[in-house]
């Protein structure tokens, strides 16, 4: 008797990829810049420039007089989904 067993990497990446997504989505209320660099694989100048001067994620932030800024995490990801599908 043989059983073959055919495993398509690509949907067990983006199973894996959707449960570690909605483990930090429940863990993280809030994140700072270098957070977002690197869950977004992207450098300051580059999410300052793309995401963080725009004014729908200028939202979201938070700042305590002169202090660390720090962003929704579940908004800030929806807004910045919103303005990627406009690139």
């Amino acid at each position: 008797m043989k059983i073959d067993i055919l495993i398509d990497d690509v949907q067990i990446k983006e199973e894996l990829q959707k449960k570690l997504d909605n483990q930090w989505s429940e863990m993280l209320f809030l994140w700072d810049i270098e957070e977002m660099e690197k869950r977004m694989c992207m450098g300051r100048t580059k999410l300052n420039e793309w995401f963080l001067k725009d004014p729908r994620m200028e939202r979201h932030m938070r700042r305590k007089s002169n202090g660390k800024k720090w962003w929704f995490y579940k908004e800030s990801i929806e807004t910045m989904k919103e303005i990627m599908d406009e690139w």
